[in-house]
């Protein structure tokens, strides 16, 4: 060796000083070799020596080469032996079906295993080629599965799907090619056939979830037991910023940053999964750029077959847009609570306070500026409020929710009752919407007294209406009395004539205490200008609490508000007696009809001005005069023929036991003292519609009676005749319509105003006459009358109650029908525009002649 070189340095620090070696040979290739040295002293190997070390050499290179084979071979029968395992598996479990073929297809051989998947037999299909047996589509896929065993021995797995007994089933197939030795060629075919439906189900069902688990926006995570990701999906690659690689040995939680977000929540789950439970949390993480998300987290162990911990699953959502919403929803909520009319709280089980809205601030005297976040429900309220909330507080916790109302006393502020609704939130705080109904309260009183006024209006107008045809029927008989007295005076002795006198003075006295009974039950009414629509809500809020189920009520106003003359109270009983009939109406439509639904519609409107007298089914409407019309419609059963004459009869009723039969009574009567008219619209098949027609207040007038025309003698010129039978009845006609300045004659039996007529047809310019008295009416009248001079004008006038426009118009004479006791207004008004429409027509008549004269 070259002195200096490194080696021989290592040998002579070993006290080497001789060396020989001999290589060991595997091949071509050196494994290794072995060596002599002398140490202590130098030698000179020999040739006999170095013989020697490479025969050495040579035997264990052979010895080893030997234990090499050996060792081979044992591996060898090893893999054998597995291999013959194997093939005994193999054959154990062979496919449900093995077919072999020659190399055209035709079937040699033909085996089924246990459960059998075809009802077919070896016999069956022996030496027929499968377009023989199977169809065509699936023929051609054997034929393809044979091409490729030819090709390269064998081929790839085909699956097809075949009806089997009436169910579709998938089936794989792999055909091999067979050989008699190695280098011969193909002599046929092995075709491996498998029912392969449940696994391909199954492998679809994992596809489509896979494709699921990848497209879905939830981040998943696979961890192994110890926690340590094993998977991602590409969600949470793409939120997390983490790569599948860099998130190796890293757990879910580290993925998240939890522990850098939500130190305590991190712990919590923790200890949680250790036990073995699931994880659903909401937290707070932080992304790779350091900015905070929310995610929903669900954290659940995965168990084996064996019941054993093999894995984790972490489904996480990204719920930073859903809580940013509850963010600006709490901001909106706030907002709509200082908004709101409604005073709101929010207060802990306590009773320390979260939230005061501005509303609830006022009513329990607590500036805007005070924190009220360290004070509680009893730093503002009184002690006897105190109590009542610590009473109800057992029910609230049991039902979550107590509604009621509370008197509030603060000092220094009128006392207010609250109505109040407190409810239990999920956090256990509760909710207190309180709203002050101190008003609406007042107005139930008003309502009360209001009821109480209208039942006693109801009482007196009976009271009225029964005086009034007991003093009618009476001064009907006084009358007659009267006038008999009078005839006797006539050839009377002096004896006689005092007694006579004596009757005149008791009939006298009688016809006062008559005039007297007629103002029984009658109260003095001030007639002031009305806001009717305050008149309509008031009447529709007393009815609505009596509407039965499925009835609805409706109330339509004008814009502008519409004054009337009159008494509210008045006022009242007409809306609320029309209102009732309207509801009992469809109470009796819905006990005989199936359809339980029903509508009440109150219009109000400003009726138009007529140029004309108009007769309506109850009084007048005059011309020149601007009405309200207040309309009243119900979807009932409507007002046949027959009842329509008889509505405004007293103790007419339709409702048998549940009826008076005097609240249109009362209303005819009211609309008379109002000058007011009613129309009356329906059929039986259409419902009903009251119309009534209530003259407007002049601006700023307030009146206890009306002033129908503005000259002093708006009849003068004008020549009536007045008959009745009834003495008090035609004084008072006279002093009316002497004081207006009409010229006028009085006839007590309508005989005598037949003569009078036939005497002079063309002095008279109207009749006003009585209905009833005694042998002939005021209808017969008015057809004797007009029979004599057709033009002449009969207003009749009637202390009855039925409709009797309806009834007479169409057949009798009669121009016009009013009810006693006849408004000195509405009396003046109709003849004054029959004066002036017979003048008109004179005026015509005048201008035709003298068109005539020139002519």
């Amino acid at each position: 060796m070259a002195y200096g070189s490194e080696f021989r340095q290592i040998l002579l620090d070993q006290h080497i000083q001789a060396l020989i070696l001999a290589p060991l040979w595997n091949g071509q290739a050196l494994r290794g070799f072995i060596g002599f040295d002398y140490v202590g002293k130098t030698h000179h190997f020999t040739e006999l020596e170095q013989n020697l070390m490479v025969g050495f050499a040579a035997t264990l290179d052979l010895a080893l080469c030997n234990d090499e084979k050996l060792s081979l071979n044992n591996r060898l029968t090893g893999d054998l032996e597995t291999l013959r395992g194997r093939m005994a598996a193999m054959v154990a479990g062979l496919p449900e079906l093995l077919v072999e073929t020659d190399t055209r297809g035709i079937i040699t051989a033909f085996h089924q295993s246990n459960p059998r998947s075809f009802d077919l037999q070896p016999e069956d299909v022996i030496g027929k080629p499968p377009e023989a047996i199977i169809p065509d589509s699936v023929a051609r896929v054997v034929r393809v599965a044979m091409a490729e065993a030819r090709k390269t021995g064998w081929s790839e797995t085909h699956s097809y799907s075949l009806q089997v007994d009436g169910e579709c089933r998938r089936f794989g197939l792999h055909v091999s090619a067979r050989r008699d030795r190695r280098d011969a060629p193909v002599s046929g075919f092995v075709h491996v056939i498998r029912d392969i439906t449940q696994s391909y189900e199954q492998d679809n069902l994992i596809r489509r979830l896979v494709r699921v688990v990848e497209h879905t926006s939830n981040m998943i995570f696979l961890a192994d037991a110890e926690g340590f990701i094993m998977w991602m999906n590409p969600a949470a690659i793409n939120r997390t910023g983490v790569s599948l690689e860099q998130a190796a040995g890293k757990q879910p939680t580290d993925i998240l940053r939890l522990g850098q977000s939500n130190p305590e929540v991190l712990d919590a789950i923790c200890a949680t999964l250790s036990g073995g439970a699931e994880v659903s949390e909401e937290v707070r993480a932080i992304d790779k750029d350091g900015a905070p998300y929310w995610v929903s987290l669900n954290m659940r162990p995965l168990y084996g077959p064996d019941g054993t911990w093999e894995a984790f699953m972490v489904v996480a959502t990204d719920i930073t847009r859903h809580k940013l919403a509850e963010v600006r929803a709490l901001r909106d909520r706030i907002s709509v609570f200082d908004a709101s009319h409604d005073g709101i709280c929010i207060s802990q089980a306590d009773g320390r306070l979260t939230y005061l809205n501005p509303v609830l601030r006022a009513m329990l005297g607590v500036a805007q500026d005070i924190q009220i976040e360290t004070h509680y429900w009893h730093d503002f309220t009184p002690a006897s409020f105190n109590e009542h909330i610590a009473k109800i507080l057992p029910q609230l916790y049991a039902t979550g929710h107590w509604d009621g109302e509370v008197l509030l006393n603060v000092p220094e502020q009128t006392e207010r009752m609250l109505e109040l609704s407190i409810s239990v939130q999920d956090d256990g705080s509760f909710l207190t919407i309180s709203r002050e109904v101190t008003a609406r309260k007042q107005a139930e009183k008003d309502q009360v007294l209001l009821r109480e006024q209208l039942q006693i209006a109801q009482s007196r107008q009976l009271v009225a209406q029964l005086a009034g045809g007991l003093a009618h029927d009476v001064a009907n008989v006084l009358s007659v009395v009267s006038h008999g007295a009078e005839a006797l005076k006539r050839g009377a002795t002096p004896l006689a004539l005092e007694n006579i006198s004596r009757i005149e003075a008791a009939t006298e006295q009688a016809q006062s205490l008559v005039r007297n009974l007629t103002r029984l039950g009658q109260r003095q009414q001030d007639r002031v200008a009305l806001d009717l629509p305050q008149v309509l809500r008031e009447g529709t809020a007393l009815i609505r609490p009596s509407l039965g189920p499925g009835t609805s009520l409706t109330l339509t106003m004008p814009e502008t508000g519409l004054h009337i003359l009159g008494d509210k109270t008045s006022a009242m009983q007409v809306v609320l007696n029309l209102m009732l009939n309207a509801r009992d109406a469809l109470n009796s439509a819905r006990a005989n009809s199936t359809d339980q639904k029903g509508r009440i519609s109150v219009r109000l409107s400003q009726a138009p001005v007529r140029d004309s007298i108009k007769q309506s089914d109850f009084g007048v409407i005059l011309a020149g005069q601007p009405y309200a019309l207040i309309e009243i419609s119900d979807t009932g059963p409507g007002i046949s023929d027959g009842q329509r004459d008889h509505i405004l009869q007293p103790y007419f009723t339709t409702k048998g036991q549940e009826g008076s039969g005097l609240g249109l009574a009362i209303v005819g009567d009211i609309l008379l003292q109002n000058d007011a008219a009613l129309t009356v619209l329906s059929s039986p098949a259409a419902g009903t519609t009251m119309q009534v027609f209530w003259p407007l207040a002049p601006e700023g007038h307030v009146l206890s009676g009306a002033a129908p025309v503005a000259c002093s003698e708006p009849l003068a010129g004008m020549r009536v005749l007045l008959v009745d039978n009834d003495d008090s009845a035609l004084m008072q006609l006279e002093r009316m319509l002497g004081a207006a300045g009409a010229e006028t004659a009085s006839c007590i039996d309508p005989r005598e105003a037949v003569a009078a007529v036939a005497a002079a047809p063309n002095e008279w310019d109207a009749i006003v006459t009585d209905h009833q008295m005694g042998a002939m009416t005021g209808i017969d009248l008015a057809f004797k009358l007009r029979a004599i001079r057709d033009s002449l004008p009969v207003i009749l006038v009637t202390g009855g109650n039925r409709l009797y426009v309806s009834a007479f118009l169409g057949q009798s004479k009669v121009a016009l029908t009013l009810r006693k006791p006849v408004s000195e207004s509405v009396l003046v008004t109709v003849l004054l525009d029959l004066k002036l429409r017979n003048a008109l027509s004179t005026r015509k008549l005048d201008i035709l002649d003298a068109s005539t004269d020139r002519g």
